[in-house]
């Protein structure tokens, strides 16, 4: 699967997401003395492809890398990146419980069926990774562990991880430059997929977002969310499996009539 490397201005960056296995954004934020990357990806090919872009852009590998929230497809690439990876405190408890599981069909059914994991995720492990399971790396812990919030310097563009919570997991933090007016929001906004009934056949890959787009926000956690993020006055924003987009656009798109 090949990606690109989208510019958004000469600090911020991002390798786009891949659909066909749910890869998602991986950001990259360029500062004068150090470089960040946002999210950490879904494997080790997806994190190959990551330092190609960079490569190829004369773009230096960043110096450390933040977790949004625990989900395969933003954290089974930590293993890979060889580099200080931060997380926030919730999403590295919920890491210390995930590094015990087992990437087997039998392990993998039995999650599906116990509610700690989704058929979505099931088939896009398998899509992503292929069948030889055994080279799926266990999750690991992070090295960097903070509570709500913590600046990083990268000099001249400063980095401001915030835990925002949101519909989709509760453990989601966002990076917010002031200095770019630009945020990167990975999945935070998305449905809640683990805790909403939902279901599609693997068979047929593109019944998912159909079913997806059918799902309801729970209006509370969504408006809570929104609370949060209107202290975070960005102009231009990025979620974790789309383009990037204005703040009003991706307003629009997760805040309906009813809310």
């Amino acid at each position: 699967m090949k990606h690109e490397l989208c510019k958004i201005s000469d600090r911020i960056y991002y390798m786009d997401f891949g659909p066909d296995t749910d890869r998602p954004n991986l950001g990259y934020i360029k500062g004068d003395k150090y470089s960040l990357m946002f999210d950490c990806g879904a494997s080790a090919a997806h994190v190959e492809e990551y330092k190609r872009v960079l490569a190829e852009s004369g773009l230096a590998f960043p110096d450390a890398a933040v977790l949004s929230h625990w989900h395969w497809d933003h954290a089974l690439g930590m293993s890979f990146l060889g580099i200080p990876v931060i997380a926030g405190k919730e999403t590295n408890e919920k890491l210390k419980e995930v590094c015990k599981w087992e990437w087997n069909l039998e392990d993998m059914k039995k999650r599906v069926k116990t509610g700690e994991d989704i058929l979505f995720c099931y088939d896009m492990v398998q899509r992503e990774h292929g069948m030889d399971l055994k080279a799926i790396p266990h999750f690991r812990t992070a090295d960097i562990v903070f509570e709500e919030s913590l600046d990083i310097d990268l000099g001249g563009v400063t980095c401001r991880i915030r835990h925002v919570g949101g519909p989709h997991s509760k453990d989601s933090v966002i990076c917010y430059v002031p200095e770019e007016e630009f945020a990167f929001l990975s999945d935070s906004a998305g449905k809640d997929l683990f805790g909403m009934p939902w279901n599609y056949d693997p068979e047929k890959p593109e019944e998912a977002g159909i079913e997806m787009s059918k799902m309801p926000y729970d209006a509370e956690a969504l408006n809570a969310y929104l609370a949060e993020l209107a202290k975070y006055p960005f102009k231009n924003c990025i979620k974790g499996h789309e383009y990037h987009s204005s703040r009003d656009v991706f307003i629009a798109s997760i805040a309906g009539p009813d809310l």
